[in-house]
């Protein structure tokens, strides 16, 4: 039988180190003829100079995307290279994940198993083995998802087969070229957070099931990019929260989700002490980005 072919997809931005590990991380991990795109977003210091000396010797495809245009923009740059390359199914990788067993081959065999597939993922852990993500249900009323065993561990769900969610977390995401031909791009003005909310959303739409494959995981230092610039996790939780309902929300949705949300932004700003919280909200609404500087 023919071995399909399969592309994974690294975004790289000023941390070309983790970068090289999680590559090395893949060919230790699978026996699978994997291509490795590494999409350099544009850093700002020596990362594209040091994976192009290594480019070779690791046997990977490096990408420049021209600016920084944020998450889904990078990884869509090194997904149109991937298809046209032949690739039939594609995984989108952050450069902070961590696995131990051939993840790759359990995702592929899950998917080949399972028609209607959209969008897969593994379990997401913390070093620890707690339960960061493994699927989650949106709430549009409140403009929140509800993630499933959040904070328990792994041991709970490690015998289950599947478990159905809206969507899949965006540091591992699993899927065919076809979802992709017939969806659409993951959706480029977020820059940071809910993009994997509304994309994996728009695949449901489209009549696929997403799922989490809770007895695979993956090991996941959430946010270490995001840590690193201030406030920008916080600017974009508040903003996109907005952005998205305002995307995505029906009619009945909005009318709840606008008078609740300025509730909590009002008890949130009190208890701060600071109009932080709803002037990043109000962004949302204009589609202003306040991390524009970092698009360069």
């Amino acid at each position: 039988m023919k071995e399909e072919k399969l592309a994974v997809i690294i975004l790289n931005y000023n941390n070309y180190e983790q970068t090289l590990t999680c590559v090395k991380n893949i060919k230790e991990s699978t026996k699978l003829n994997v291509e490795i795109i590494v999409v350099d977003n544009n850093s700002s210091d020596d990362s594209y100079a040091t994976l192009m000396n290594e480019e070779k010797e690791l046997g990977y495809s490096l990408l420049q995307s021209g600016f920084n245009g944020g998450f889904a923009y990078g990884n869509n740059v090194g997904i149109d290279h991937a298809i046209s390359k032949g690739a039939r199914y594609i995984c989108v990788m952050n450069n902070d994940i961590q696995f131990e067993t051939n993840v790759l081959q359990e995702m592929l065999d899950f998917y080949t198993a399972h028609p209607r597939c959209g969008i897969i993922g593994p379990a997401v852990l913390d070093d620890k083995k707690i339960i960061s993500f493994s699927g989650a249900k949106i709430d549009f009323y409140a403009g929140k998802s509800r993630r499933f065993n959040q904070g328990e561990n792994y041991q709970v769900i490690s015998q289950e087969k599947e478990i159905k969610t809206d969507y899949v977390l965006g540091a591992f995401m699993f899927f065919s070229t076809d979802v992709f031909m017939k969806v659409g791009k993951i959706p480029e003005g977020y820059f940071l957070d809910f993009e994997e909310t509304e994309w994996g959303w728009r695949v449901q739409k489209n009549g696929y099931q997403n799922y989490c494959v809770p007895q695979s995981f993956v090991i996941h230092a959430e946010g270490s990019t995001i840590n690193s610039i201030e406030d920008l996790g916080f600017y974009f939780m508040h903003r996109n929260r907005v952005l998205f309902e305002r995307r995505n929300a029906n009619f009945t949705q909005k009318i709840v989700f606008y008078p609740y949300v300025i509730l909590a932004l009002f008890k949130e700003c009190l208890k701060r002490r600071s109009l932080r919280p709803f002037i990043f909200s109000f962004d949302g609404i204009t589609q202003k980005n306040r991390f524009e500087y970092l698009k360069k």
